[in-house]
């Protein structure tokens, strides 16, 4: 009877999860921030026209095959699908271990709708590193709950690889994180088993991690990998961070454009961030800085509301049900993110991550019989706040087609063959709009930056680099402040005069000639 109520439980839950996400696709979902929107630009060959293997995050293994389907069929969007399939993907493990997990029925209706919450979000919002994160969860729970079978040890490997495919650092930390709380919970022999379970695991994700650094050492891209690291390591610095929101660098400074994420041309080079680097990390045992990593992390919750409301639930759910060790172990942990988020610039998309983790604790150690006044009151305040989510997500989506209609008006605007710059609207707000056969219009000015992907988006304008650009045009938020590209690439070549301007409610358009 209790194998027959699992299964349908399992159906029940899967077909939801399933609907779900394919209503999902058909609503205005877009990528959290720019680095998925840019890959996938890169993969689709819609920045720089043909496919590329390479796109800096996701392991060339990954890159490379998505890369080759966008050839054979280049009007599938292939890399939002690929993300889709693994976050249900792990969905689906992870409500199938829940399934076999000998708790209360409304125990296991709660965390399944936590776990549905999850994943409307990050399918709302996109992002790899989310999506590698949610992978290896799913994995490590399928692996803990497939005792004798085999089929469920190797998908849940399969699910582990695929997470560090996608982004191996996060793959690593979640990692991190079972091996701790297993630390706490797990006798000797416990811990052997396991181990012997996940070592051919780990060994495949690190020849895979090995390898990706052993071919970027020796491909095209090496030497902007060593300037796009030194570039990381100062301006995801949290003492730079800090510099930056509290306004401390000077506009006269090289680094204010630096700090606005304008490095395509200018006198920062490899030496000076390493320099400047040392400066920051010198600043990180400052009373001050102390100080600015708690604002810091309160501020980020802030930001990611519904990403803080799961954190407040699991926190609720953790705290009644769990052992001492357990909660030693989350103070740890919790004690672990305060210190890695000062030395490091973590965003909602990594502190999810701490998130995540806590899941594992909270599965295999829920009593057998619930309080049902706890679970029925959180699975009510659960769907309200998905219920709130979707509505904000859904106001967003219309916000977003006014903006883009607005900024499809203004390309028109432009020349075809006019290189057009953005500030202030980021990347990831466009979603599918572009394609092999309706290339990007845009110069990217971030990550991109003095990449050979770069390179060849300079070259369609016949330019090596902005400077020589004889127009362009910028297409930025109309803000209270002014716009500081301009004075950018005024900085870069004089002779840059304003040509003209259209406004719009949300957008300006600048244009930009050299002066004879």
């Amino acid at each position: 009877m209790e194998k027959i109520k699992g299964n349908l439980f399992f159906l029940i839950w899967s077909g939801l999860g399933l609907l779900i996400t394919i209503l999902i696709w058909n609503l205005p979902w877009r990528f959290q921030v720019n680095d998925d929107e840019i890959m996938m630009w890169l993969i689709s060959g819609a920045y720089t026209g043909t496919p590329e293997t390479y796109t800096v995050f996701i392991h060339p293994i990954l890159s490379w095959s998505l890369a080759k389907l966008y050839t054979y069929s280049p009007l599938i969007p292939w890399y939002p699908i690929a993300w889709f399939v693994v976050v249900y993907f792990s969905y689906l493990v992870l409500v199938y271990s829940i399934s076999r997990h000998a708790v209360s029925s409304f125990y296991r209706g709660l965390l399944v709708l936590v776990l549905l919450g999850l994943t409307i979000h990050f399918l709302f919002f996109l992002q790899f590193t989310q999506v590698a994160g949610f992978a290896a969860l799913g994995g490590f729970l399928l692996i803990l709950n497939a005792g004798r079978s085999y089929f469920q040890l190797v998908l849940g490997g399969f699910l582990l690889v695929v997470g560090g495919l996608i982004r191996m650092e996060a793959m690593f930390l979640v990692s991190f994180g079972f091996v701790s709380w297993a630390f706490f919970n797990f006798k000797k022999e416990q811990l052997l088993g396991y181990g012997k379970k996940l070592a051919p695991v780990f060994l495949v994700c690190l020849l895979l991690a090995a390898g990706k650094s052993i071919w970027e050492k020796n491909s095209e891209y090496s030497d902007f990998l060593v300037f796009n690291q030194a570039r990381s390591s100062v301006i995801d610095h949290p003492v730079f961070y800090r510099k930056v929101v509290q306004e401390e660098i000077s506009k006269d400074s090289p680094w204010f454009y630096f700090s606005r994420w304008f490095f395509e041309e200018g006198e920062i080079d490899i030496d000076q961030l390493e320099k400047m680097k040392s400066s920051l990390d010198a600043a990180l045992f400052s009373l001050e800085q102390f100080r600015n990593t708690g604002y810091r992390i309160v501020s980020v919750q802030r930001a990611e509301a519904f990403k803080s409301f799961l954190w407040v639930v699991l926190l609720f759910l953790f705290l009644p049900t769990q052992n001492p060790r357990n909660r030693k172990f989350l103070a740890c942990w919790l004690l672990g993110m305060v210190v890695l988020n000062h030395f490091f610039l973590f965003y909602g998309r990594v502190n999810v991550l701490f998130l995540l983790v806590l899941l594992i604790p909270i599965f295999f150690n829920l009593p057998p019989k619930s309080n049902t006044k706890l679970v029925v009151g959180m699975s009510f305040v659960l769907i309200f706040g998905m219920i709130y989510h979707t509505m904000n997500f859904l106001e967003e989506g219309k916000n977003r087609a006014i903006m883009d209609e607005e900024m499809q008006y203004l390309i028109s605007r432009i020349d075809e063959n006019a290189p057009i710059f953005l500030e202030g609207y980021q990347e990831h707000m466009f979603g599918l709009d572009f394609t092999v056969n309706n290339q990007v219009p845009f110069i990217n000015q971030g990550w991109l930056s003095r990449s050979p992907f770069q390179k060849k988006m300079l070259k369609k304008y016949d330019v090596e680099k902005p400077s020589e650009l004889s127009s362009y045009s910028l297409l930025a938020i109309r803000m209270d402040e002014p716009v500081v590209f301009p004075d950018y690439m005024k900085h870069l070549n004089p002779r840059f005069q304003l040509v003209e301007k259209i406004e719009t409610n949300n957008f300006q358009l600048l244009r930009f000639a050299t002066s004879e």
